[in-house]
C-alpha cells in the first residue's frame, strides 16, 4: 500500500498482521520498520491498544523485541537499519513499515533478507506473503517492485490522503500549508515524484525570494553554522518583525579555518554588539578544532553564544522539506527570504545543487554548495521544521 500522509497505511497494516495472527494461531508474523525507535514509538502503542480491545492475554518482551500472544505464539519486531541482522529465524508472513525510506540499495539487501526469512510453513498454511506499506520517496524501491510493471505475485495499492474519513477537518489544509508544492504530490496523492536528478531546493526561486533587507544595529542574529575541517561555514539569519518574525538570510561567513577564526569574525570583526543565536552541526559535540581536548561546541558556548542544538542532527529529508517549504508551501507562500547581495554563495548554491546517486543530495568539496546549505538547514529545521501531526483513528478495528 503506497500512500499520503494520514491515509490510514499504517492501520491497515497493523490490522492486517493481527487479523493473519488471529486466523493462523501456529504463524510467526514479523514487523519491520527502519529503527527501533520507530517500533518503540509507533508500532508498540498501536498495535497493544488493537490487542487491548480484544480478549487476548499478551505480553511485550522488549528484550528480544517480540510480542507474545497467549495460544497464539509470537510477533518478532525487527530494525532495518542493519540489513545483515535480519537472520536467526522463520516466519510465515512479514510485514514491512515505510521501507521507500531507505536508500534504493539498503531497501533492495533488506528485501532479499525478508524473503530469506519468510518460509515457515504448516498444515493449513497458504503462500508465504510480504506486506509493504510506505509513503513514496520518489522512484525508489516501491516504484521498481510495485510500480512499474511489477512481476506476477507483486501488487500495489494506492491512495491518497483524503481517503482516511477519519482524519481531523483541517489535517488535509495544514499539510498543503506546511509541505513545498513539488511533494504534494506524493505525500498528499500518494504519487511517486522523481527527485533523482531534480533540484534539491528547487521552492527556492532567486528572483522571487530575493530582498533588499540589510542587517540594522537593533536586529538579533540567527546564524547557521556547518561544521568542515579547515572549511568553517555560516549563514546569517534574521527574524523580520515586519513578516511574522519569517526568517531573511542577511549573510554569509564561508571558507574559515576553524571554530576559533569564526569566534574572532563574529565576536570583533562583523557582528560585535548583536545579540547572536547559533543553531550548529550537531556533530560539533565530537568534532575537535585546534584545541584538541574542546569540542567545536563547547569552544562556542565558552565564548559566551546563545547555543540551539539538537542532541543529534535532523533527518537531511527533513531539514530540505523544512527549507522547500518555507521557501514556497503549497499555498504559494514564500516566508524565508534570502538578500541574494548579502549571500552571493549561499544565493548560487540554493539553485545549483541537485540529488544525485541513491536520490541523496550531492556533496562538492571543491566549493561550499552543501556546507552553506546545510548550516541554513540546521537553522530552519530548528525553528521552522514542517512537523507532521499524530493522531489517532476513530475507529475500532475488529478481528
Amino acid at each position: 500500500m503506497v500512500a499520503g500522509y494520514g491515509a490510514g497505511k499504517s492501520e491497515a497494516l497493523f490490522t492486517r498482521l493481527l487479523a493473519t495472527k488471529i486466523q493462523h494461531p501456529k504463524s510467526i508474523l514479523s514487523y519491520y520498520a527502519p529503527t527501533y525507535g520507530l517500533i518503540k514509538d509507533i508500532f508498540y502503542p498501536r498495535i497493544e491498544d488493537m490487542l487491548d480491545r480484544t480478549s487476548l492475554s499478551w505480553r511485550l518482551n522488549k528484550a528480544d523485541n517480540n510480542i507474545i500472544i497467549k495460544n497464539y505464539g509470537k510477533i518478532i519486531c525487527r530494525s532495518m537499519e542493519i540489513p545483515g541482522k535480519i537472520v536467526g529465524y522463520e516466519t510465515y508472513h512479514s510485514f514491512v513499515d515505510e521501507l521507500d525510506t531507505l536508500s534504493q540499495s539498503q531497501a533492495e539487501e533488506v528485501w532479499v533478507k525478508i524473503l530469506g526469512r519468510n518460509r515457515q510453513t504448516f498444515e493449513g498454511s497458504c503462500k508465504n506473503q510480504i506486506f509493504v506499506a510506505s509513503t513514496p520517496e520518489g522512484y525508489r524501491f516501491c516504484y521498481h517492485k510495485f510500480g512499474n510493471e511489477p512481476k506476477p505475485g507483486y501488487e500495489m495499492i494506492k491512495a491518497p490522503t483524503s481517503s482516511n474519513p477519519h482524519l481531523p477537518e483541517d489535517y488535509v489544509d495544514t499539510l498543503r500549508e506546511s509541505y513545498p508544492e513539488n511533494l504534494i504530490d506524493a505525500y498528499l496523492n500518494g504519487e511517486f515524484v522523481n527527485l533523482k536528478g531534480a533540484m534539491v531546493y528547487e521552492q527556492y526561486d532567486k528572483d522571487l525570494n530575493d530582498t533588499n533587507r540589510e542587517i540594522l544595529p537593533t536586529d538579533e542574529l540567527h546564524i547557521g553554522i556547518d561544521f568542515n575541517v579547515g572549511n568553517m561555514n555560516a549563514t546569517i539569519h534574521i527574524k523580520d518583525r515586519d513578516r511574522n518574525f519569517n526568517p531573511t538570510a542577511v549573510g554569509e561567513i564561508t571558507k574559515l579555518s576553524d571554530t576559533p577564526a569564526l569566534i574572532q569574525v563574529l565576536l570583533k570583526f562583523r557582528y560585535k554588539g548583536h545579540p547572536i543565536y547559533l543553531y550548529p552541526d550537531a556533530s560539533g559535540k565530537s568534532r575537535k578544532t585546534i584545541d584538541a581536548s574542546l569540542s567545536d561546541l563547547q569552544l562556542l558556548s565558552d565564548a559566551g553564544f546563545k547555543l540551539r542544538v539538537p542532541h543529534s542532527n535532523p533527518p537531511v529529508k527533513d531539514r530540505i522539506i523544512s527549507m522547500n517549504a518555507m521557501f514556497c508551501n503549497g499555498e504559494h507562500n514564500r516566508r524565508y527570504l534570502v538578500n541574494k547581495t548579502a549571500c552571493p554563495e549561499y544565493s548560487a548554491a540554493l539553485s545549483q545543487q541537485i540529488y544525485g546517486k541513491n536520490a541523496q543530495p550531492e556533496k562538492d568539496r571543491s566549493n561550499n554548495i552543501d556546507d552553506l546549505n546545510d548550516g541554513a538547514g540546521y537553522f530552519i529545521h530548528h525553528e521552522y521544521a514542517v512537523v507532521r501531526r499524530q493522531f489517532s483513528p476513530a475507529y475500532i478495528s475488529t478481528f
